[in-house]
């Protein structure tokens, strides 16, 4: 199979995007990708929608997952490409990070409320949906409410690693996530190295079978992405780039802000355990 240029990070409303898988979909043609990634946070669902309304369609969905692991003392954002969404034991560990992500909402909200910061889960979980819900939820009711005036100053105050409202999600740890990913078929991808800023782990990650890193992202510097080819390089990981799209919670990253050469999509495919 060949590909033209490609956007490799793309959410939908299954988590933290504002669009549906549909949306999404019908949005990608309109801005002439070749092929997009649904890496929703912790979930299939809106992938396998996106699938099936593609098909006929002049768009390739690649089958993707973004999954948010723990290594202490923070998380750490896994991409997996090419998996196989039926795999049995990727999709007990996606339930048992719904049930999490639900306990996790409920401990965020309770120290939100020891900062005077009145807001109510249940309606957090409503705007979620069907979706996973997560941080960027939280984020929008505290701005709803006039807690802060844009939902990047809730992050910055609140709910960002290490802030006061911060709860940590640990249903898997980073070595459980990259085995997981080639358990299921596919391709580990370290998210947005740049935003991470733990440059110290990437060793630790290939020697547990990381396969690539995401380079081109939105808000890398090109600096920043010299020094991430380089490091790809050293440990001979496949590259990729994304505009972490999630609709009109980043309306600055449209779908295709940053894609990649089909060239380099064929090269993160081939790093498939099964091929």
């Amino acid at each position: 199979m060949s590909y033209g240029d490609a956007d490799l990070h793309i959410h939908t409303s299954y988590s933290d995007g504002t669009m549906t898988p549909e949306e999404v979909v019908d949005d990608a043609i309109r801005q002439g990708v070749s092929a997009i990634a649904i890496t929703d946070h912790d979930t299939t669902d809106g992938l396998v929608i996106a699938c099936r309304h593609a098909e006929g369609k002049n768009l390739h969905i690649i089958a993707g997952i973004e999954f948010s692991s723990y290594l202490s003392p923070s998380e750490v954002h896994i991409l997996g490409y090419f998996i196989d969404v039926n795999n049995v034991s990727l999709q007990k560990i996606i339930q048992q990070s719904r049930e999490d992500r639900v306990n996790r909402i409920y401990a965020m909200v309770e120290k939100l409320h020891k900062l005077q910061v009145n807001v109510d889960p249940l309606e957090i979980l409503a705007l979620a949906g069907r979706g996973s819900p997560g941080r960027m939820h939280v984020a929008e009711v505290i701005w709803q409410h006039g807690f802060c005036g844009t939902i990047l100053e809730a992050f910055a105050k609140y709910l960002g690693d290490n802030k006061p409202a911060y709860v940590p999600k640990k249903t898997l740890t980073t070595q459980h996530a990259i085995e997981l990913i080639r358990d299921a078929g596919g391709v580990s991808v370290l998210a947005h190295p740049g935003l991470t800023q733990r440059d110290n782990i990437i060793e630790d990650l290939v020697k547990w079978g990381l396969q690539g890193i995401e380079i081109y992202y939105p808000s890398h510097t090109p600096q920043a992405v010299s020094k991430y080819l380089k490091i790809a390089k050293k440990y001979n990981l496949a590259i990729t780039g994304g505009s972490d799209f999630h609709g009109e919670r980043r309306v600055n990253c449209p779908i295709a802000k940053v894609t990649i050469p089909g060239d380099l999509v064929s090269k993160l495919r081939q790093r498939c355990p099964s091929r």
